[in-house]
Formats: structure tokens, sequence, C-alpha cells
């Protein structure tokens, strides 16, 4: 059997749709990711996962809020024996809450998935501050905390006297 094979087997075993993308981990990210070295392709890969969980997160919210307003499930049949009704809506009582509680442990998840990549992104993309969105410009004796590029860095420039340095 192929990987992909037993990677679905295993799915169907723990009840989890085999079509849905795997929840990521940070051994994932890493492994499949980092391990690459290629800046653009992990980048791709956790957009793609901070888009597909955010979709995930807002369907699993529009079940449960539909589950947890919808009472049809008490309505039996008039032909059934009192005991009989008693049973199928216990029966039926059980299984909502527990679809209620699968609903929230996805929501649950999803939402630490996306928490992880937000933290990702946050630590290997932070967004460059530009020397016309540095807050407040130039103190009074002429530095201003500036952010490179290249190194990924802040430093500081001195408007006076044209100087920079790394430390403050």
């Amino acid at each position: 059997k192929t990987a992909r094979q037993r990677e679905l087997e295993k799915a169907k075993e723990e009840g989890r749709d085999p079509r849905a993308e795997p929840p990521l981990s940070l051994g994932e990210v890493h492994a499949n990711e980092v391990a690459q070295e290629d800046s653009d392709n992990f980048w791709a890969a956790l957009e793609r996962r901070r888009v597909f969980n955010g979709f995930q997160k807002q369907e699993a919210e529009a079940k449960l809020a539909n589950l947890e307003s919808d009472f049809a499930f008490t309505q039996l049949s008039e032909n059934m024996r009192p005991s009989d009704k008693i049973e199928e809506l216990a029966d039926r009582t059980a299984w909502r809450e527990e679809a209620i509680q699968k609903l929230r442990d996805e929501i649950v998840q999803r939402e630490n998935v996306l928490k992880l990549v937000k933290e990702y992104l946050d630590e290997f993309y932070p967004e460059p501050v530009y020397e016309e969105e540095a807050a407040g410009g130039p103190d009074a004796d002429g530095w201003e905390k500036l952010y490179d590029e290249q190194s990924g860095a802040y430093y500081w420039y001195n408007h006076n006297t044209g100087e920079m340095q790394w430390e403050e």
C-alpha cells in the first residue's frame, strides 16, 4: 500500500473525512516546508493552511449554529409507543450532543491551527516597517528606527548626521 492509501485508511478508522486536509502540526510544517529552505514555497504553504483552516472553521461554525438552533429532532411519529418515543428521543438527543461537541472541538482545532500559522508568518515573514510608516518619525535628536529588508532586522538612522547603528 502507498503512504496515501495508509493515510486514507487511518483517517477512516479515526472517523475523519479522508479527503480533508490534515490539521497543521509543528512537525509537519518543519519537516515538509522548512526543510525545503524555499521561502516562497513555505509562505505559500502557510497561506494555503491559513485559508483552508479559516474556511473550515467558518463552515464548522455555521453547521454548529444550525444544529444548535434546530429542534426538529424532538418531533416523533404519533404512531410510536410512548416507551419507544422516550428511547428514540434519548438516542437523538445523544447523537445531537455528540455532533455539537465534535463541531466545537473542530472549531477549537482550527483556531489553534490558525494561531500557529499566524505565529509562523509573524516569525518568518514580519511586516516590514518602511521609513514613511515609522511611528513618529525622527526624535528630537534626529534618530529614527527603520526596518532593513535584506537582514530582516531594525536599525537606527540619524537624519541629522547620516549615522546608522543596529542597537538603540
